[in-house]
Formats: structure tokens, C-alpha cells, sequence
């Protein structure tokens, strides 16, 4: 089932998790053609004959394809909240809860990664222009 008709169909699912087919990723790999298996084959075995002179073939990669179960976009529609896996992944301290900040935690949500964002405003009306700083500002800042 697509993307798009999980969207329309208004079956209620209203949170996401990662896709189980390319681990999140959106994307996954093709298999070697055959003629590129025989060819790096082929290059490996003169490697070997030449008692590993020169430089070794490299092996070749697969190619890439957008995962059709996810649309490419690595997430899909789930009935329950994904729940934070603190056996697996360590806790992730988020400073900060600009766009950046905000991107990172929902990513951490829906790959079920345990986090805490800290902010120092308290609301999102406290800081009217941002943290708008120049050119000069900012290399005194890095300076320290």
C-alpha cells in the first residue's frame, strides 16, 4: 500500500515509525548484475596471480532504489506511539529547540531513540527576531 493511500484512506493512524524494509533509510540497495560480479571477479583473481602487485580492485557498490513500502521517505503510518528503546540506544541531550533542534527530536521520535530537548525560552513568542546575530557578533563568538 502506498504513501498516498494510507494518507486518504483516514484509517486513524495518526503517528509514524520507521519503515522494517530499509531500516529507516528510504532508500535500499539493488543486487549486482551478474557482469559486474564477473568482472571484479575476474580483476580479483589477476591481483591474486600477480602475488598482490599493484593496487587491488575495488569492490564494486550497489545501487541505490527509493523504497516502494515507504515512498522513499524512510517513515510509515503506525496505530501506537513508537516507544524509546533505552537498551539499545543511549539517551541524546537536544540544546537548543530551533528548527534544527526540532528535526532532530522527531527523528529521535520516530526511530524510537530515547532524548530530552532543553530550551532556554520559555514559550515561542519570547524571542521575537530569532537569535539574529552579524558577521562580527558571530566571529567573537567562536573566538571565545
Amino acid at each position: 500500500m502506498k504513501l498516498e493511500e494510507l494518507e486518504k484512506s483516514g484509517n486513524g493512524k495518526n503517528s509514524w515509525t520507521i519503515c522494517p524494509e530499509c531500516q529507516g533509510r528510504g532508500k535500499k540497495s539493488r543486487r549486482l548484475s551478474k557482469k559486474v560480479r564477473l568482472l571484479y571477479q575476474i580483476a580479483l583473481d589477476q591481483f591474486e596471480k600477480t602475488n598482490g602487485e599493484g593496487t587491488p580492485p575495488i569492490k564494486p557498490k550497489a545501487n541505490l532504489y527509493s523504497c516502494p513500502d515507504c515512498s522513499g521517505s524512510g517513515l510509515i503510518p503506525s496505530d501506537s506511539f513508537p516507544v524509546a528503546d533505552t537498551e539499545n540506544y543511549p539517551h541524546v541531550a537536544i540544546i537548543g529547540g530551533g528548527i534544527g533542534g526540532v528535526a532532530l527530536a522527531v527523528a529521535c521520535l520516530h526511530r524510537g531513540i530515547p532524548f530530552t530537548l532543553f530550551e532556554r525560552d520559555t514559550d515561542f513568542e519570547a524571542r521575537s527576531q530569532g537569535y539574529g546575530l552579524t558577521l562580527q557578533q558571530a566571529s567573537r563568538a567562536i573566538e571565545g
